[in-house]
């Protein structure tokens, strides 16, 4: 994990150096590491309200397609505009080596295949397992959000809609929520927020648990996103490969939403 001194930075006003120093050393302070992992929710949930909700509503698509909306404008610029910022370099040149950690690939092809293979089978698995305790929650403790039934991509959310938005919404969400969204969380989770955490052998559980909270717009799914991603951010931090996150992430979010295009394009569904 590189320190401190790792980084190269341009001279920078006072406040702006203060506050790059608080976030760019080797570990964060609990306050800094809470604020880091819960603040850029805040964004995601003021992009829908403000921008994409109003947006989707007024053209007539599928709700969830707001949310798919709201998570790139949300997301995208501040989690990957903070990890840009921090990597300044003289010169005016931006490079993430030394902002995000585990780029070095020490885990060889055919057991990271056997690992990301063997960690999507168990996001599925438990994902089925934890559905039916997610929706309970949703319609029993957060029904009161007025998002509530709009912010999950099931078949419930595209009611009412013709086919073809019903396709462009879920092709829209299969390249930002499917790939753009997962590579940025885990270049800023887990290459930025998991080595720095001041929380020992533990910084895996407490990563996983700060991520879920961050998702403000899913609490009802606090517990499965738990579940779900606690196996691949440890096998990241003890195999010190951000390759590991990265994939599941990136698979676990783009099969469900492409098999549901594919039925969907085909009649099936």
């Amino acid at each position: 994990m590189p320190g401190p001194s790792s980084f190269s930075r341009r001279p920078a006003p006072p406040t702006a150096g203060r506050l790059r120093s608080a976030i760019e050393g080797g570990r964060h302070s609990w306050a800094t590491s809470l604020a880091l992992h819960l603040l850029p929710g805040v964004p995601i949930v003021l992009a829908y309200l403000l921008f994409t909700g109003p947006l989707v509503r007024a053209i007539g698509y599928p709700p969830f397609l707001a949310w798919v909306l709201a998570m790139c404008l949300g997301l995208v610029p501040v989690q990957l505009g903070t990890l840009f910022w921090l990597g300044a370099r003289p010169g005016g040149r931006r490079s993430l080596r030394g902002v995000v950690a585990y780029p070095d690939r020490p885990i060889r092809r055919w057991p990271l295949v056997g690992m990301v293979t063997g960690l999507v089978l168990w996001t599925f698995v438990a994902g089925s397992v934890a559905q039916p305790v997610d929706r309970v929650l949703q319609e029993r403790v957060f029904a009161w959000l007025p998002w509530a039934s709009e912010v999950s991509g099931t078949t419930g959310a595209f009611t009412g809609h013709t086919e073809s938005k019903v396709v462009t919404t879920l092709a829209v969400s299969l390249i930002l929520s499917g790939l753009l969204g997962p590579v940025t969380e885990e270049l800023y989770f887990r290459g930025f927020l998991l080595p720095r955490l001041p929380a020992g052998r533990w910084a895996p559980a407490v990563n996983t648990a700060l991520f879920s909270l961050y998702h403000f717009w899913t609490p009802w799914q606090f517990f499965s996103r738990v579940l779900l991603f606690l196996p691949a951010v440890w096998c990241t931090w003890r195999g010190r490969d951000l390759r590991v996150s990265l994939w599941v992430h990136v698979i676990g979010n783009t099969t469900g939403q492409l098999l549901g295009l594919i039925a969907i394009t085909a009649g099936l569904a």
